[in-house]
């Protein structure tokens, strides 16, 4: 028999016990919607070594932690009870599942026609149950999807189409509903405008239209709408639309009731760049035309074939030579957008003498000589001046020509035919320059020297060698060369006798350069 203190030990020591056994619920979220699996977790204290759920005569399970899926809308009371062996601790969880949405739609008009967008009516009768619908999902059963809380759609091909709208509600709860077979399209008519119209910046312009219909039923009817007001009701039709940017709508129905439409954008910004000249024939140069064209605005850009251009709208151009020209005209419409071209080749014949003259080498060293050539038709007379007083008449091409003198010359031809016509030209200017340089070196650099004071009639240049120089060139002070005398020997003599008293310039030349010079005195 134990003494009443182990009896209160024993008591208290099971009380102990039974207080550490502590039962427990976790779950991830306690609000679901159905078809929801929830992970029930054990989180019991005091060693429990035995589980038993209780899903609300849903069922039950003997696992740790098991997980349940509530497919039905509800609240549902979790028991869950522990046991070590010596105690026994049960506790609850409420796990509330919500009402889905109801998801609805009604065909009411299930028939339309291929792109009658709004032939078709469908309503959305889809209501929340216990949370406001959030987002809509149509399947229109042709690849295609929507968004929208209204039906929207346009089928591009006939057929038979079913028609699924799921919903989710704010508590992310879901439903959905289909309906095959809800649509029918039918009548796929199509419709092209076809016309002569050119492309872009296009001509204002009277056009012809013609609707081009592919489908499966007869046409009933025909209706285009032009955007300068106008409308037609015929198959095929003509408008005159003026200057500018215009639309024309083309709309077909079928037997079935279908519609087919078709849009065309027009742009008949072009501008008529057609031209006219007051005369295109003229005998003889200088050839003054007047040209002008249809166009009242514009930015204008001519080409007159001569090298001459203008921007003005009706211009005037002379042409000052002989030949044929071609003529051409741009014009740019006001906008910018759109520019216009129109030529005309050979357009504009000048008759008269027509030369083509040549120079060779136009730059030299005195003395030059130049080769002139010329080709020339419709000429009965030709004249070339060199410039240095030197006249050619008549001549046979090539010419030879020597100048002379240091000077810029200025070779011109003049030709005439028989009705009198002239042409006179400039050809080239030659410049010739004297070999009497500045800056040349002095006598001892170049090894030559000079007797420079003259009382007899000769002047003796003495050079180290014959290769020094090549000639010897004596100018007076107006830089007018009086004689050149070639180097054939090492003191060569200078012939001054002719010359009047007064101070001269020898220069030494070799290769045709200056190399050296130095003042002469003749007494």
């Amino acid at each position: 028999m134990k003494t009443p203190l182990t009896l209160l030990l024993s008591v208290c020591s099971w009380f102990s016990l039974k207080a550490q056994l502590q039962c427990g619920i976790s779950v991830n979220d306690s609000t679901v919607c159905p078809g929801t699996n929830i992970s029930f977790i054990d989180v019991s204290t005091g060693g429990a070594t035995s589980y038993y759920w209780e899903f609300e005569g849903l069922g039950t399970s003997l696992a740790t932690n098991p997980s349940f899926t509530f497919n039905q809308p509800g609240l549902y009371s979790i028991k869950h009870t522990i046991s070590n062996g010596t105690g026994i601790d049960s506790c609850y969880l409420n796990i509330r599942v919500f009402n889905p949405p109801n998801a609805s739609f009604m065909v009411v008009d299930s028939d339309a026609c291929v792109f009658d967008c709004a032939g078709l009516t469908v309503l959305n009768t889809s209501v929340g149950v216990d949370a406001p619908i959030l987002n809509y999902l149509w399947d229109y059963d042709d690849g295609a999807i929507g968004s929208s809380q209204n039906f929207m759609h346009c089928y591009v091909t006939e057929g038979v189409f079913g028609v699924r709208l799921s919903v989710m509600d704010t508590n992310g709860c879901m439903s959905s509903i289909y309906k095959p077979g809800a649509i029918l399209i039918q009548g796929a008519i199509q419709a092209n405008i076809g016309s002569d119209y050119q492309g872009p910046c296009s001509l204002a312009d009277t056009l012809s239209f013609s609707a081009q219909v592919n489908t499966n039923s007869s046409v009933t009817g025909y209706s285009w709408h032009f955007s300068t007001g106008d409308s037609a009701s015929t198959q095929n039709t003509s408008k005159v639309l003026p200057y500018g940017v215009h639309v024309v709508i083309l709309a077909v129905v079928d037997t079935n009731g279908c519609y087919a439409y078709d849009t065309l954008n027009l742009d008949l910004r072009g501008i008529d760049a057609d031209f006219t000249a007051n005369a295109v024939f003229d005998p003889c140069p200088p050839f003054p035309v007047s040209f002008s064209t249809a166009s009242s605005s514009g930015i204008y850009s001519w080409i007159f074939g001569d090298g001459g251009t203008s921007t003005q709208q009706n211009p005037n151009h002379i042409y000052v030579r002989s030949g044929v020209y071609s003529v051409a005209l741009a014009i740019t419409d006001t906008s910018g957008a759109c520019t216009t071209s129109f030529s005309k080749t050979d357009y504009i014949t000048v008759r008269g003498p027509q030369v083509s003259a040549t120079v060779s080498e136009d730059t030299g060293t005195l003395p030059h000589m130049v080769i002139i050539e010329a080709t020339y038709t419709d000429v009965t007379s030709i004249t070339i001046t060199t410039g240095d007083g030197a006249v050619y008449s008549n001549p046979t091409f090539p010419i030879s020509h020597t100048y002379n003198f240091e000077e810029n010359y200025v070779i011109s031809v003049s030709a005439e035919n028989e009705l009198g016509c002239a042409y006179v030209v400039d050809v080239d200017t030659v410049v010739v320059s004297d070999t009497l340089v500045n800056s040349i070196a002095d006598v001892a650099s170049v090894g030559f020297a000079l007797f420079p004071i003259v009382n007899s009639g000769y002047v003796t240049l003495s050079t180290s060698s014959i290769s020094v120089a090549d000639k010897v060139e004596l100018y007076n002070l107006l830089g007018e060369r009086e004689q050149t005398v070639v180097i054939t020997k090492q003191h060569q003599m200078l012939d001054v006798s002719s010359l009047t008293s007064g101070m001269y310039i020898a220069v030494l030349v070799k290769n045709g350069e200056a190399i050296g010079q130095a003042r002469v005195i003749k007494r």
